[in-house]
């Protein structure tokens, strides 16, 4: 369903310069037959600005016409059909092609001193990077775009490069950002009236608030911009915000409400032959109709569906197809032609995997060169404000020595005061030192564990592939050897081992990048007490588990967090096994306002603490910095199932939920861990 996540935001990336007004293309080419030099130059700028984004095969070709045509001595030209050229190949994916008449374009421009066209080399560049993965450039072309459209009081550029530079956030992972950009977007389009760029910003933010799994807001935003869309008659548009209309209510598993809207964008697809359109839709009423139960249905069609998939060359709609058709034909039956879907699911898997595991190592590249920029930055900015002090510290001594000779009290108090100044400069600095190097510690430590999580993701997908294969052949042979005793228990026995490998899978999953998310508001209190319910052998030496009645509640996935506290809670009750006196175990929750410059560096806001403590022997100190590591234990017996997992799945959830945990430890006198959640600020949604 992620599919249609950049669909929309991707489908309109250029809206170069063109006239509000809807004006008569076809009189306009015919204008062309009569028009000679300059004056058909200008209109050939027109016809390429026209089609630019409903027939870039039409912009191509007056752009070249226009390359043609135009004379030595009329470079401006030259450089403007270069963009519109640029332009046409972009949207034809033709990136390399793009990027080298834009580059050319932007070096004639800055000769000539064209501000305008630069601005439009820059944003074109930008968006050319965005494609290919180089998110780092693509934010630094979009940014130097916004400049120069604010220089030149372009509103339209200036809302085209705020889209850009969301379009980039988003792609890098940095909701936040995305979504300032896209408001700010939304705003001047609403200034200057620009309806469709309006619809635009208003489809983007909606993907922002389903990402987040705020699906109240994403519905709001999306029925917005269809009523725009609606207004100008715009089908294409109309047509995706339908289809994620659709993937918003089926996240909901409100299947019926997400068909009607599948079906509506399928219809106009159709108007439109878009078989790009019609192959992403077909599969979106597949689903719905397997959900649904209506098998043959979804069957027709999958089928048709990836007929389309495979005519299009859309590998993201090949592998959804072959998964919809490997479930449908698992669940009526047919296993041997689900067996020959699932084969082909997990080499498209394989293949599409890797595109996707180059476009993460390009995105943690990206956020690397942008950290390390951010970081020139503020050292730069450290430096100047020392030699500003240093300065003030200069000035302060000349007015010092000045009034030396006339008040000598007066003088020993200042030399007093300053000293007290300096002693609390000095622990403040240590403490800012202190503060960055735990950051640092902590981004270490979270790159580390998604390089590992990369890894360990990839190879679970294929382990639980595989598994998947070998438990369903295991049952089809159960169902053969029920009159053979001694096979059957052997069979049993593999079926059993199997499990266990797939549950392994699952936690490699987990840790690798958190597991599906279903985000909702949760209450602590019951949480907790659900949790401790299920601990009965910890009741006896639970000291101050019951949860105080106020805990505000927290936004995120119940199922998650309850493993997370589950998982501290068996480790637990394993160091309390050697412990010969008095067991103690507590689970401490509270309600907390952290502060900037934190020790748990996270943002300034509310927050839920929970803390739970035994009375166990400890960790020591060197292990404790390893604790959260992946396959790391502090147990000598190694044979145990799944050892080492159940802290590394715990640190991937929290930081999924935005929060953080830690490990406090004296040997011999137990351990706490701390976990900090941020309150909920979600709204109460319906549905």
């Amino acid at each position: 369903m992620n599919r249609s996540i950049f669909f929309l935001c991707l489908l309109m990336p250029v809206l170069f310069y063109a006239t509000q007004t809807r004006l008569s293309l076809p009189e306009r080419e015919t204008q062309l037959a009569g028009k000679r030099g300059v004056a058909r130059l200008e209109l050939l700028l027109e016809l390429c600005d026209a089609f630019s984004r409903s027939d870039p095969d039409r912009c191509i070709k007056y752009a070249s016409e226009g390359l043609e045509l135009t004379p030595k001595g009329k470079q401006q030209y030259r450089v403007k059909f270069l963009n519109r050229l640029g332009l046409g190949l972009f949207r034809k994916s033709r990136y390399a092609e793009a990027k080298q008449h834009v580059e050319e374009a932007l070096k004639s421009a800055e000769a000539l001193g064209m501000t305008e066209e630069v601005g439009r080399s820059r944003y074109v560049l930008g968006w050319v990077y965005s494609r290919t993965g180089d998110f780092s450039r693509a934010l630094e072309c979009a940014q130097e775009s916004y400049k120069i459209n604010v220089e030149t009081d372009d509103k339209n550029g200036t809302a085209r490069s705020l889209n850009l530079m969301g379009v980039t956030f988003y792609a890098l992972n940095d909701l936040d950002n995305a979504l300032t950009h896209y408001n700010r977007t939304l705003a001047i389009y609403g200034q200057i009236g620009n309806r469709s760029g309006h619809a635009v910003a208003l489809s983007n933010i909606a993907i922002i608030y389903k990402a987040r799994g705020d699906y109240a807001k994403a519905l709001d935003f999306y029925d917005r911009a269809l009523a725009v869309n609606r207004e100008l008659d715009e089908p294409t548009s109309i047509a995706n915000v339908l289809n994620n209309i659709g993937s918003v209510y089926y996240k909901m598993e409100d299947y019926h409400r997400a068909l009607t809207y599948y079906l509506e964008s399928a219809e106009l697809y159709e108007k439109l032959n878009s078989r790009t359109g019609m192959a992403a839709t077909l599969g979106n009423i597949g689903r719905c109709r397997w959900k649904l139960k209506q098998y043959k249905q979804a069957l027709l069609l999958g089928h048709k569906s990836l007929a389309l998939a495979v005519d299009s060359n859309s590998a993201q709609d090949l592998l959804e197809d072959y998964e919809l058709l490997y479930e449908i034909y698992k669940e009526t039956g047919d296993f041997k032609a689900a067996l020959e879907f699932h084969v082909k699911f997990k080499t498209q898997k394989d293949l599409y995997f890797n595109e996707q595991n180059k476009r993460k190592i390009t995105e943690l590249q990206a956020r690397f060169e942008v950290g390390k920029k951010e970081k020139t930055i503020a050292l730069l900015k450290k430096d100047q404000d020392l030699k500003a002090m240093a300065l003030a510290k200069q000035r302060n001594l000349r007015n010092f020595l000045i009034l030396f000779s006339l008040l000598a009290m007066v003088s020993v108090f200042m030399v007093y005061n300053r000293y007290r100044l300096k002693v609390r400069g000095n622990a403040a600095l240590r403490q800012e030192i202190d503060q960055r190097k735990r950051a640092e510690n902590e981004l270490l430590r979270t790159m580390k564990l998604e390089s590992v999580g990369i890894l360990a993701g990839g190879i679970a997908y294929d382990f639980r592939s595989l598994i998947g294969a070998f438990m369903e052949n295991i049952a089809a042979a159960l169902e053969l050897m029920q009159q053979d005793p001694g096979t059957l228990r052997l069979l049993q026995n593999a079926h059993r081992a199997s499990a266990q490998a797939a549950a392994l899978a699952r936690k490699l999953i987990t840790f690798s990048d958190g597991g599906w998310m279903f985000r909702q508001e949760i209450s602590n209190p019951l949480l907790l007490e659900h949790i401790k319910t299920n601990y009965p052998q910890l009741e006896p030496f639970c000291k101050n588990c019951s949860p105080p009645i106020d805990l505000k509640p927290v936004s995120g996935d119940e199922r998650q967090l309850r493993q997370v506290f589950i998982n501290l809670l068996e480790n637990a009750d394993e160091a309390l096994k050697n412990v010969a006196g008095e067991k103690k175990v507590s689970i401490v929750a509270r309600n907390v306002h952290l502060m900037e410059g934190n020790e748990a560096a996270l943002p300034s806001g509310d927050y839920v603490q929970v803390s739970v403590s035994d009375n166990g022997p400890g960790i020591e100190p060197e292990m404790q910095t390893k604790i959260f590591d992946p396959y790391f234990s502090t147990k000598v017996d190694y044979s145990r199932k799944g050892m080492g997992l159940g802290l590394a799945i715990c640190f991937s959830i929290i930081k999924k939920h935005k929060g953080h945990i830690s490990v406090h430890s004296e040997p011999p006198n137990g351990t706490t861990f701390t976990v900090y959640l941020p309150a909920s600020t979600m709204e109460p949604t319906s549905g």
